[in-house]
């Protein structure tokens, strides 16, 4: 007979949320705040995707990823997602890969092992 009701969001449009009607703060009687993640993390949830696709990382990427990530960090700001950030620079290093060999595949110009390798050029600014 219990009933259990999760509000997850960002700190200050939770703090909004709760505001926004006197009788809501009196009924969530817990929370938690999840620290960001730190550069390390982030770098290792995207190894972690590479690793789940079957693709591999070229030393100068995975050098590149882990700058980027202490990049984004330190210029986080409230819109900073954590590790739906992550998924979205992945997302987008793999739609710069296929860019990237787009042309060879079509000339039969790559091997195989290329296809799922990350270069540094496919790493997003």
């Amino acid at each position: 007979g219990k009933f259990i009701v999760i509000a997850a969001g960002y700190h200050r449009e939770m703090e909004e949320f709760l505001n926004s009607n006197s009788g809501l703060k009196s009924r969530f009687s817990k929370f938690i705040d999840f620290d960001d993640y730190e550069p390390v993390e982030l770098t290792a949830i995207y190894l972690s995707l590479v690793s789940q696709k079957g693709m591999a990382l070229a030393p100068e990427a995975e050098a590149l990823v882990t700058r980027r990530f202490e990049e984004i960090y330190a210029g986080r700001d409230a819109s900073f997602a954590n590790g739906r950030t992550v998924r979205n620079i992945f997302r987008e290093t793999l739609q710069n890969q296929a860019e990237r060999i787009a042309p060879l595949v079509a000339t039969g110009e790559i091997e195989s092992a290329a296809l799922d390798t990350i270069t540094a050029e496919d790493i997003p600014r």
